[in-house]
Formats: structure tokens, sequence, C-alpha cells
């Protein structure tokens, strides 16, 4: 519990104590003039004026505690949900991390295939290994960005109870634009024909390495700041 939430349940604590007991006085006032009128003697209009109102004090009491009680509760829910908000968080952006890792960790594996790619000598074999090497990290990252969407979902439904956060549907775009580049089957052969002058490596790299990069940093991460912020508080 932070230092912060534990003086809020003390103030609110302290103020229903102090109520209670401003109640106390005006009641056994007007109970001592309403008994005073009466025949009692002094020891029994004292009595029942005590009587009354601790009857009144204990009511209040009840019903104050009942006040606090659901305070703390809705205090307790919505830290609840704050600490579920930054878990999912912490988890999307060490997924993000662990992407951004590995496409940093592959930089130099990038500029090897674009050099190997460009030999006069390198035989089609080699190409179907070279892009065996590629589908395989491709396939990595993937099921890194699917596993990111599905956590953003699910914390979207948290805040916000929706099924869909809208920027899933933008990561997906980039899933599938993936289709697009790179050596697939429908280009196999292309490439292997220009493999001395092809690009197509260039665009597929500076997919990963910036475009994809800069798309998680940039949409991701950053709608996810002010959640963050409340680990530092």
């Amino acid at each position: 519990m932070s230092d912060s939430y534990a003086k809020s349940i003390k103030d609110k604590v302290q103020t229903v104590i102090f109520l209670c007991f401003l109640i106390i006085f005006p009641i056994f006032a007007l109970a001592f003039c309403f008994y005073s009128q009466t025949n009692l003697g002094f020891s029994e209009v004292l009595d029942k004026s005590f009587s009354v109102s601790m009857s009144f004090f204990g009511g209040a009491a009840t019903l104050a505690t009942a006040y606090v009680a659901s305070l703390l509760f809705n205090d307790w829910r919505e830290m609840k949900k704050n600490e579920i908000q930054v878990n999912y968080v912490l988890v999307i952006k060490k997924q993000v991390q662990d992407i951004l890792n590995r496409i940093n960790s592959n930089r130099t594996q990038f500029y090897k295939w674009k050099i190997k790619i460009r030999r006069e000598e390198f035989a089609v074999v080699e190409l179907r290994q070279l892009s065996n090497e590629i589908w395989e990290f491709e396939h990595e990252i993937v099921v890194y960005l699917n596993q990111i969407i599905l956590d953003m979902n699910e914390l979207h439904y948290v805040i916000h109870k929706k099924p869909e956060d809208p920027k899933t549907n933008d990561l997906r775009k980039k899933i599938e634009s993936l289709n697009k580049i790179g050596i697939r089957e429908d280009n196999f052969h292309k490439v292997w024909e220009e493999r001395i002058t092809t690009n197509v490596l260039d665009d597929y790299f500076n997919y990963f390495t910036n475009d994809l990069t800069m798309f998680l940093y940039n949409e991701i991460i950053t709608q996810y700041l002010d959640i963050l912020r409340v680990t530092d508080e």
C-alpha cells in the first residue's frame, strides 16, 4: 500500500470519527432539554439523555462506517485496475523490447545476406537456404507481434470495456505487408535472376530496422506512457 493511499484512509477514518462525536453534543442537548421538562429526576434525565445520544451515535457510526467502507472498496478497485493495466503494459513493453533486440542483433546478419546474394558465384540452392533463414527470422517476429495484439486487446477491454484496440488493426496491416516484400515463392525466381542488382533485401531490412521499429515505438509504446507513469508515483 502506498503512503498516499494509507494517508487517504487515515484522513477518511478521522473525519468519520470527528463527525460522529460532533453529532453527540446537539443530540444530548436536545434530549436533556426534553427530559428536563418531565417529572424525572436529574440522574434519570442524564441517563436517558446519554442513552438517546449513544443510540444516535451508534446509528451514525454504523452509516459512516458503511460509507467509508464503500469509499475504501472503490479506492481498492481503482488501485487493482491500475495494477492490472500496468502489468499488461509492462508485458507489452517487454515484448516490444524483445522484438527490437532481435532486430538489432540481426543487423549484421542483414548485411551479410545482402552481400551474399550479390556474389556472382551465388547458387540457387544458396538462395533457397538464405530465404529459409529469412523466413525463420520473420516467423519469430510475427509470433511476437501476434502476441502483442492479443495483449493490447485485453488491455483495451480492461480500460474501455471494448473488445479491440484500434491500433491492433494497424499492427495487423504491418504484418500483412510482409507478404508484399522480401523473398517469396511468387518472386523467388525473379530474385534469383536479378540477384546482382536486386533491392528486395534492402526494402525488406528497411521494413524491420526502420518502419516496424518506429511504428512500435511511436504507435504502440507511446500510447501507454500515462499508464507507465503510475509505476513512478
